[in-house]
């Protein structure tokens, strides 16, 4: 496995587990959980973020080929997005 599979690999686990930490929250209705729940989504889009970059840092013509990058910086815009829409409304958690 290299680095940049382990990289994706995280970077959806991460915003998986951020999705499972804030459904698991709604309930008991844990400050706590969903506090690590904007957590995990805020190192989920930091790995994104790593990884776009080294992406076409490393190799800069292959990478501006692929369909997959393209999708992927579609996916970590529409997080940006969401983000400052979270941060102007002052919401503890948007769903996505």
């Amino acid at each position: 496995m290299t680095f940049y599979n382990f990289l994706d690999l995280s970077v959806a686990l991460l915003y998986f587990l951020a999705a499972l930490l804030y459904l698991s929250a709604i309930p008991g209705s844990s400050p706590k959980l969903k506090q690590a729940s904007v957590f995990a989504t805020a190192g989920g889009f930091l790995a994104h973020s790593v990884g776009l970059g080294m992406k076409i840092a490393l190799n800069p013509l292959f990478t501006t080929t692929q369909a997959q990058f393209y999708i992927s910086l579609l996916a970590w815009i529409f997080i940006l997005l969401y983000f400052l829409v979270w941060w102007r409304l002052k919401l503890q958690f948007l769903a996505l």
